[in-house]
């Protein structure tokens, strides 16, 4: 088994400084790292972050400073762990370690960015290590309802991106972030990035125009990150998630998901 264990990776003892409630089930968590971490993340890579008396589970990077070495994560509670971890008062400890998984930065000047649901968090951290404009890079941001869309698109805005909404209430597409995407005129996008969960992306890639560039962030079951474990196997493709990925171009999901 292929392994990852650069000297780069590095455990780290965090601290949380603010929990936000920026819709009605995401949660924007800022940490301290106590030590300068050795490298700094790009983007969509992952930390492994250790939650005392739960488990480690891996947490995309939705932002970092490295002047005040601070990380933000996006939690969405759904199990024991993320709804601790939604919980959290400030000042609380955990642990983490990475950075983990491939960087990927798309070449070109004009980037259309989907996320559904906590798959959101790679692409706020997107949009500030490429120093996003409105021109630069648009953001399609979906959910069922309309209070799960929240504050979202003023992250968004404030990290220069051009927010859109999809939702079955009142939003910029009414409907599924499916079918927003099938509404958008592509011509012009470099490339088009996309993240959330595996339903969402199993039921795009029938939809996908080819005349542009798509790549998908995956999400599967990671349980080490370092690739020791195989538990993120992706099958037919024969890679890793957490080595290979977390980001893959358009025909390697397609086999993922085959």
């Amino acid at each position: 088994m292929k392994t990852i264990l650069k000297h780069s990776i590095r455990y780290y003892s965090i601290k949380l400084l603010s929990n936000n409630k920026i819709s009605s089930n995401l949660y924007l968590l800022m940490f301290k790292t106590l030590d300068k971490p050795v490298t700094e993340p790009k983007p969509p890579q992952f930390i492994m972050l250790w939650v005392p008396g739960y488990e480690a589970i891996p947490m995309s990077v939705a932002g970092f400073n490295g002047e005040n070495n601070t990380l933000s994560i996006l939690v969405k509670p759904v199990g024991p762990t993320t709804k601790y971890l939604a919980s959290m008062s400030c000042g609380s400890y955990l642990g983490m370690y990475g950075f983990l998984g491939r960087e990927y930065i798309p070449p070109g000047n004009k980037f259309l960015f989907i996320a559904g649901g906590s798959g959101l968090a790679p692409i706020l951290y997107y949009l500030k290590y490429l120093g996003c404009t409105p021109h630069k890079c648009h953001v399609l941001f979906g959910c069922w309802r309309r209070g799960e869309i929240g504050d979202a698109p003023r992250l968004i805005s404030k990290l220069g991106g051009k927010p859109y909404t999809a939702c079955l209430g009142e939003c910029d597409y009414q409907g599924t972030i499916l079918d927003a995407y099938t509404r958008i005129n592509l011509e012009g996008y470099d490339a088009v990035i996309v993240s959330g969960p595996p339903e969402m992306i199993k039921n795009m890639l029938d939809k996908v125009n080819n005349t542009v560039n798509h790549y998908f962030i995956l999400e599967e079951t990671i349980k080490c990150g370092i690739g020791l474990c195989g538990k993120c196997s992706l099958g037919k493709l024969d890679k890793l998630l957490c080595i290979d990925g977390p980001l893959f171009n358009y025909e390697d999901t397609v086999r993922v998901y085959s």
